[in-house]
């Protein structure tokens, strides 16, 4: 059976992953690490595309991938070749390291700034550690300007040093709609309460927390709950202006540090 077809043009946004076949680790060395983000500014250099995130787990990579040339299977295809080439040659090991191909998920650009900052706190998001400007394998270091990587893609924009929780979000929920927590906490059946649908869309678009979580948090009976929720924002956010504004208002409300950068 073919492999399906990847949606490929010019200019396009990814949110790229892969992890280790079998859950195996793929970065057990400084020096793995270094080689890997090695061959990302090689790759950026020969395939011209953009980096503009990328954060390094044990058994996994993210990035955040720019395409001007329409070209992010060949880009891949390279990375993952010399990779695994490199890392099975120290290990002295043969086959394949990864799970598959990757996954690529084609982002929207009003997608683009959450996806970065979801990114960035992974290593917070999996305990690894409390301060994401602590952790040495993403690229929230440079976005914060503590290092530099002249290949890395840092566009002007401001980047949290923190990302709301789900109380601050329900807080600014609450004031935002004039409510009370019973409104928002409990779904009524057979009426639509859209306040609380804006509030876990914020919350799994925001807050980097696991959808089992905020399903927890706001009593929902299913996980699927949330991932319908979810779902449905982001249809009538294409249809409906008055809505989008509405969730961009909400956003602004929550006060969070930020950093600049240029």
């Amino acid at each position: 059976m073919p492999r399906p077809l990847r949606v490929e043009f010019e200019n396009a946004w990814y949110y790229v992953t892969n992890r280790g076949a079998h859950g195996q680790t793929i970065f057990k060395t400084p020096d793995q690490g270094n080689f890997f983000l090695k061959l990302l500014a090689d790759s950026s250099e020969i395939f011209g595309i953009e980096i503009h995130a990328y954060c390094l787990l044990q058994n996994q990579y993210h990035l955040l991938i720019k395409t001007p040339r329409a070209n992010l299977a060949r880009a891949m295809r390279h990375i993952n070749g010399v990779y695994t080439q490199y890392f099975n040659r120290l290990e002295k090991k043969d086959g394949a390291l990864f799970r598959g191909r990757y996954k690529a998920i084609l982002l929207e650009e009003d997608h683009i700034e959450t996806t970065r900052n979801t990114l960035h706190f992974l290593p917070v998001n999996e305990k690894i550690v409390s301060d994401a400007s602590k952790f040495l394998w993403s690229s929230y270091r440079a976005y914060l300007q503590l290092t530099s990587q002249s290949w890395l893609h840092t566009s002007s924009t401001k980047v949290h040093t923190t990302l709301p929780t789900l109380e601050q979000i329900t807080k600014a929920s609450l004031a935002y709609f004039n409510l009370d927590e019973k409104n928002l906490f409990k779904g009524i059946r057979g009426k639509e309460n859209m306040a609380r649908k804006i509030a876990i869309y914020a919350c799994r678009k925001w807050a980097s927390e696991k959808i089992s979580v905020i399903a927890k948090y706001y009593q929902c009976n299913s996980h699927a709950n949330i991932s319908n929720i979810v779902s449905e924002i982001d249809k009538k956010l294409k249809l409906d202006e008055k809505l989008a504004t509405l969730i961009e208002n909400l956003k602004k409300s929550i006060q969070l540090p930020a950093s600049s950068t240029t």
